[in-house]
């Protein structure tokens, strides 16, 4: 029933836009009670996180991927990565309709970063490989590079639904201004 509610949701997000949906509409067109859905998801807002999970599991794949690459660097993964989940959160269909809501909805939490997600911590653990290999000052907080490289997303990602004549290179600007950001905390 889960994965049922899930896949409904996603369709419904994906038709009409997260904000048009009702718990209600959910369940009607999965064949369930509003209350059923509460049994697996506190809110919409939680919901739409669950369908995220595939998301997750695409950056698991990245992870792999990185481990497997003897001749990479620690930062070159960490660039691309960058870039990578830039790509993901515009494509991914509910990703990004997720992040717009969440701007509007801070309580939701939708935003807060969680240690515990693929996507903090493939962050933290790239950050601290780079500072393994000297390609980031042992000096910076992985905390707060973490969080230096949310705020750029963020930003990003805000950029990138302001812009309106479709030249603005997503990922490329992302990998710029990271790389830019690392040589002025090297110093």
């Amino acid at each position: 029933m889960r994965d049922r509610i899930r896949n409904v949701a996603l369709a419904l997000f994906n038709k009409r836009g997260f904000d048009e949906v009702s718990m209600a509409s959910i369940a009607r067109e999965a064949g369930c009670s509003v209350g059923n859905i509460y049994n697996y998801f506190k809110s919409k807002e939680e919901l739409a996180a669950a369908i995220t999970e595939n998301v997750d599991a695409a950056y698991l794949e990245i992870e792999k991927e990185y481990a497997a690459d003897t001749e990479g660097t620690a930062l070159g993964h960490l660039l691309d990565f960058v870039g990578r989940t830039l790509r993901t959160s515009i494509e991914d269909p509910i990703l990004y309709p997720s992040f717009i809501y969440a701007t509007k909805n801070p309580q939701s939490g939708l935003l807060d970063i969680k240690p515990e997600r693929v996507y903090f911590r493939m962050l933290k653990d790239l950050v601290m490989q780079c500072q393994e290999e000297g390609s980031l000052s042992r000096d910076m907080d992985p905390d707060e590079m973490v969080r230096r490289l949310v705020v750029i997303h963020r930003g990003l990602l805000i950029e990138h639904r302001l812009e309106k004549d479709g030249a603005f290179d997503l990922e490329s600007e992302g990998r710029d201004i990271v790389s830019a950001m690392i040589r002025g905390i090297n110093g």
